[in-house]
């Protein structure tokens, strides 16, 4: 399966100590989305999320994962949204990436 990192899982030291299975497809520009951070440092309760933005976008990572990892992603990392992105290529992918915010 393909996954659209961005934050901390675009660093391949971190991504492939938690998935060592991981590997990179591609750099990729996600159009109409924008980070946003979510809680506060000082609790520890914080994470990084995508949210809709027309005028907006996020720089990431694809990286192709072995269907069996999206268990532990979804433990670690909680809800996905998935995409469809067309790459540079012309090469269409389907992919999931983490979209916390309900």
């Amino acid at each position: 399966m393909f996954y659209f990192a961005y934050g901390k899982n675009t660093n391949s030291n971190i991504m492939l100590t938690r998935i060592p299975e991981a590997k990179f497809h591609s750099y990729y520009t996600l159009k109409g989305w924008e980070l946003k951070f979510h809680g506060h440092i000082k609790t520890q309760k914080s994470f990084l999320d995508v949210v809709p933005n027309p005028n907006s976008e996020v720089h990431g990572i694809i990286w192709w994962l072995p269907k069996e990892c999206k268990r532990f992603l979804d433990l670690e990392e909680g809800l996905y949204y998935h995409f469809t992105f067309k790459l540079d290529s012309g090469e269409r992918v389907f992919s999931y990436t983490m979209v916390k915010t309900k």
